[in-house]
């Protein structure tokens, strides 16, 4: 027996360190003999010898230049470690070779490229290449289709996706991901079935479950319907928690693909209901990863190590509200810790980064990467700025990473987390039983609570089509409720030549068409504009012609009135009972412009109208929103009570 067959038997008996030597005494014999390098790679990789798996792969390459299955481990291997993009090179250079099975490596070409920041548009192109020469590939239709999701093509996912159920109906992954798009498009009559059908293939599959049980519409049809989804995530809540308290590695990855963000778009007081929730998360997550569970010590100090991590810490609502807090830190008593889990980065990054003591961008990882780093670097206190918009913060946020945790409002209701200690908000925007809404201990910060610094700002323009007076709307589709609808169209009623517009309705989508379908009960189609989102500099554009701002009753707008008024636009708010209903009240209570702040429906029409008719009552509220901007704007007194309450949590816990 030569010295490949020994070690190809070693091998099969289960001794692979034998069979790595066997492996390498034939490449001493034949340093040119392929099959010896391969299958030293296949033995050196479950052997945790990575680098030299690597080299044994490339070696066998160098040999035999069209050994596809050396191509093809090769690659996974640096897949596997991370390393997409040299992943990636070496499947385009084994299907430039002809070495790699072209419907075969156009695949793992595809599954390579979704895995890639930015990598989408490599995936389905490479995914379409594989189904021209196989179409009958279920498995790359599925893949198609997630990453057709991921991009937003809705359309081409569902075609994608109903393919790959039709040549694969046992694919209970390709079930699950059916449903989830239809739940996108809002669509859950259609969605509900598709995870029914995940379920009963997959018992265990915790995406499935959780999705099914805990769906809520983005967009409601009536105020009733409202009602009855409530109810049934009331019932369902208790069911799905009984389930993943008994299966908690099956639950976690449900937990870990969605957060019931929709929820609080309801209008109501989501205590009870994320209470429960967050008790649900915590003893699933404390089960699964028990060691990041335990109580910590508070370390020496000072300084005092205090900790942001978010997936958002860049130009997006949560970035720009949170980077100030981090930018007036003061640096020689307390080092910043910033952890950024998202993909983008920009200038609102580079702020975070430039202002950090340390910063860490770590995209992709899984929560047991940063919660190590977190846990390494034995912070005093640690702020999440997106728990309840990020399901990666909530399976973080249920562990104990620091001696004391809260959370920002940058999804402004309580996370029902028992791991997360205080609820960073504002005094000018909280109600005065506002603490009876979390369960985290209440921070209310002076003023909106935030270190806000302006934007710069374009000439006005409004959109082509549009014309004065512009009544303008600016909320994502799920902020509002049917019970406002008629709000808007008494508005209209009373300004016959006024035109009513929103922004952020993606065209000839399924959300678009029930919000239209609601707003051509109350008006006709031709006093009201559905506008795409737009680019920042065009949005503000609008914001600077426009005439009145419309602040939304269900969720009141925050980081859209600080960009309105710094426009010079007039916003009209009629407050709630709940924090994430008063943003616009207590920004204008801030600013000392409450004119427009109104106390009843009728009351918010007739102040929409005599701004829109009283040309100078609208330049008198425009001029003391000038004079008073310094007190809503680069104002640094919620960073100085921010550090006071933090050396107040440490001392009491130290």
């Amino acid at each position: 027996m030569n010295a490949l067959q020994a070690g190809l038997s070693r091998v099969q008996a289960g001794d692979l360190t034998g069979g790595a030597a066997a492996f390498r005494e034939a490449i001493a014999q034949s340093p040119d003999l392929a099959e010896a390098h391969y299958n030293l790679g296949n033995v050196l990789v479950p052997l945790g010898q990575i680098e030299e798996a690597i080299a044994a792969y490339i070696e066998a390459i160098r040999c035999e230049p069209t050994f596809g299955d050396a191509y093809w481990n090769l690659a996974n291997v640096y897949w596997g470690q991370g390393a997409a993009i040299t992943a990636r090179v070496w499947v385009e250079r084994g299907l430039a070779k002809g070495s790699l099975t072209p419907a075969v490596g156009y695949g793992l070409l595809g599954d390579i490229c979704a895995t890639e920041p930015d990598g989408e548009e490599r995936a389905i192109a490479a995914y379409t290449q594989a189904l021209q020469i196989n179409p009958g590939n279920g498995v790359v239709w599925r893949n198609l289709g997630i990453v057709q999701a991921r991009r937003g093509h809705h359309e081409a996912a569902l075609q994608a996706l109903a393919q790959a159920t039709a040549l694969q109906p046992a694919d209970s992954e390709a079930w699950f991901h059916l449903g989830a798009v239809y739940s996108d498009r809002n669509e859950l009559a259609k969605a509900l079935p598709c995870w029914e059908r995940a379920i009963a293939l997959n018992p265990l599959d915790g995406r499935a479950r959780r999705q099914h049980a805990l769906a809520l519409p983005i967009v409601y049809e009536t105020e009733a319907e409202v009602q009855r989804w409530r109810q049934r995530y009331t019932e369902n809540l208790m069911e799905f928690g009984e389930w993943a308290r008994q299966h908690p590695t099956a639950a976690l990855p449900g937990i870990a693909f969605a957060t019931n963000f929709l929820l609080s778009y309801q209008g109501q007081d989501d205590r009870p209901l994320q209470r429960a929730y967050g008790d649900v998360v915590r003893d699933v997550v404390s089960r699964v990863i028990p060691q990041f569970s335990q109580p910590l010590a508070m370390p020496p100090g000072p300084p005092w190590r205090v900790g942001y991590v978010s997936r958002h810490l860049y130009g997006h609502t949560v970035g720009k509200l949170a980077v100030g807090w981090v930018e007036g830190t003061d640096p020689v008593a307390f080092q910043v810790f910033c952890y950024h889990a998202g993909t983008i980065q920009d200038e609102i990054t580079d702020r975070f980064r430039q202002s950090s003591h340390r910063f860490y961008h770590l995209p992709g990882r899984q929560w047991e990467d940063i919660a190590a780093q977190i846990r390494q670097d034995d912070l005093h206190i640690l702020v999440y700025l997106d728990v309840g918009m990020d399901p990666l913060m909530t399976v973080l946020a249920a562990m104990r990473l620091a001696p004391i945790q809260g959370v920002g409002w940058g999804h402004p209701v309580t996370t029902g987390l028992p791991t997360l200690d205080f609820f960073l908000s504002s005094r000018a925007k909280e109600p005065p039983d506002g603490d009876r809404h979390y369960r985290e201990t209440l921070v209310r910060l002076p003023g909106i609570g935030l270190y806000y610094r302006p934007p710069l700002l374009p000439p006005p323009a409004l959109p082509a089509g549009l014309r004065p007076p512009v009544l303008l709307s600016c909320q994502s589709p799920f902020k509002y409720l049917p019970q406002d609808d008629a709000l808007w169209g008494e508005m209209v009623a009373r300004l016959p030549h006024a035109q009513l517009v929103f922004v952020g309705f993606a065209p000839h989508s399924p959300i678009t068409a029930t919000f239209q379908q609601r707003l051509n009960r109350v008006m006709s189609s031709d006093r009201y504009r559905l506008l795409p989102s737009l680019p920042h500099w065009e949005y503000l554009a609008l914001n600077r012609a426009a005439t009145v701002f419309l602040d939304v009753p269900a969720w009141s707008g925050g980081h859209t009135v600080l960009e309105a008024i710094a426009c010079g636009l007039p916003v009209v708010t009629w407050p709630g009972a709940l924090m994430r209903q008063r943003h616009a009240y207590g920004i204008l209570q801030t600013l000392g412009v409450t004119d427009t702040v109104a106390g009843d429906p009728a009351d918010y029409v007739a102040k929409v109208v005599r701004l829109v008719t009283d040309p100078a009552y609208r330049t008198q509220i425009q001029s003391q929103m000038v004079a008073n901007a310094h007190r809503l704007y680069n104002n640094p007194d919620c960073v100085a009570a921010l550090e006071d309450f933090y050396r107040r949590a440490i001392a009491s816990t130290g």
